[in-house]
């Protein structure tokens, strides 16, 4: 069954290139479309560590959930990313999964409160996003 997943890509490299190089990668899953302009702002956890470049994609494929995470961590080792250093080359997390029914939050993005992300609010309003069950505790992370 072919499922639309919404994905959030963020690097904190010098440039935007590699989000471009991940949108490349994800094609080789399927159809894969980004929905936003990519969004430049300062890591909020550190204002004086590096900016990140953030923005949401989708992608269309048949892959379970499992499958699918398994592709996106491999996608990440091949883009440069290394667990535990503080440059980060590339990070793909699953926000929400459409099946025909309208976006649906992943449970784990709603467990990190991907949700609660200042640039993933702002990002989700410029292309029109509403995932229904997302979940808020009222709590913004990162700078407005």
């Amino acid at each position: 069954m072919l499922r639309r997943w919404l994905l959030s890509l963020s690097s904190n490299l010098d440039t935007d290139a590699r989000l471009q190089s991940t949108l490349i990668a994800l094609a080789s899953l399927g159809p894969a479309a980004r929905v936003t302009p990519i969004l430049r702002e300062p890591a909020y956890n550190d204002p004086a560590a590096s900016h990140y470049f953030h923005a949401l994609m989708t992608l269309d494929t048949d892959s379970l959930r499992t499958d699918l995470i398994a592709a996106l961590k491999r996608i990440e080792r091949n883009l440069g990313r290394i667990h535990g250093v503080p440059s980060v080359a590339i990070d793909i997390d699953i926000l929400a999964c459409d099946d025909g029914g309208g976006w649906m939050a992943d449970p784990h993005a709603a467990a990190k409160r991907e949700f609660d992300h200042v640039f993933t609010r702002q990002l989700m309003t410029a292309a029109g996003i509403v995932v229904a069950d997302a979940p808020r505790n009222g709590t913004q992370l990162g700078t407005p």
